[in-house]
């Protein structure tokens, strides 16, 4: 493999003959890459560019601002595009999945540093799921060198083990709300077993206890005085459905892990970890590793 640097911003590389150019990264100027990425990049046999910002702005920065989103005047919002990281320095074990801390991803700089000394010294146990044998890798206890694509398959029969296994933290999985994670000693609450709707066998959005006659609306106000009603959400607790509000300090609501039924309307609904578990169960855990390759 041979690079051929054009420019401070923009690289190309030239691949053996036995391969075509695939793909080219541009870099960080954004106004070269967009000029290059439109008609430049053909006469190297390739129109699939794209640049810098689609990588970090498009993929990474949203999926942290989606992921982060909180459940805020009666819907989820007010997520943050901010770059979530690890707290790699304090922790016994990683498993970094498409992450090359000692080459780039925040890495060199800032970010290898926390890690090096703990792995000398026998404190941070790593594993490292990447198709290339990074320097990473070459630093893992374990290196899963799965197909290019296949990460989520290698999660699916990773899910699917954990959770037939029961390796999984039921106490908090089960917490559905503020109070319920401040009454176990947890820093947070999931959505494990809150209640999704299920449609022609498949999930849709979360069941609303308002919706199904399970409980009354309140009207409620927005941080900046806007008025809303409030619907609740709606968990299983051993075997009957709870209505609940996320951000509750003074009503815990522990709901049961796993669900699979109809509501008294005729609703049917299954928890979200029930949910989860099926979609593990689409193929059995050897199956899910010759995917991954």
């Amino acid at each position: 493999m041979q690079q051929i640097w054009t420019n401070s911003s923009i690289r190309i590389t030239r691949i053996s003959d036995r391969e075509t150019i695939r793909s080219c990264w541009l870099g960080a100027d954004s106004k070269v890459a967009e000029e290059k990425s439109t008609g430049g990049w053909r006469g190297f046999g390739t129109t699939n560019a794209h640049g810098h910002t689609t990588v970090c702005q498009g993929s990474l920065y949203f999926t942290c601002k989606a992921i982060s989103e909180q459940y805020v005047g009666g819907k989820f919002s007010d997520g943050k595009k901010f770059y979530w990281q690890a707290d790699i320095e304090n922790s016994r074990f990683v498993f970094f999945v498409g992450a090359n801390l000692f080459e780039a991803n925040y890495g060199p700089p800032n970010r290898s540093v926390r890690l090096t000394g703990n792995l000398v010294s026998g404190y941070t146990k790593i594993a490292v799921a990447d198709p290339r044998f990074s320097k990473l890798a070459s630093k893992a206890w374990k290196w899963l060198p799965v197909k290019p694509g296949t990460d989520g398959a290698l999660a699916a029969g990773m899910i699917r083990w954990m959770i037939e296994n029961k390796r999984y933290d039921a106490k908090f999985l089960s917490c559905a709300n503020k109070a319920a994670a401040l009454a176990a000693g947890e820093n947070s609450w999931c959505n494990a077993t809150w209640l999704v709707e299920i449609k022609d066998g498949k999930p849709g959005k979360l069941v609303r206890a308002v919706d199904a006659g399970l409980a009354q609306a309140e009207t409620r106000k927005t941080k900046d005085g806007k008025e809303y009603q409030e619907k609740f959400l709606l968990a299983m607790v051993q075997g009957q459905p709870v209505a609940f509000d996320p951000n509750d300090t003074k009503n815990p609501v522990n709901g049961d892990l796993f669900v699979d039924t109809k509501l008294a309307d005729g609703t049917a609904v299954k928890s979200g970890l029930q949910v989860l578990l099926e979609s593990s169960h689409q193929h059995t855990i050897k199956e899910w590793a010759e995917i991954a390759g």
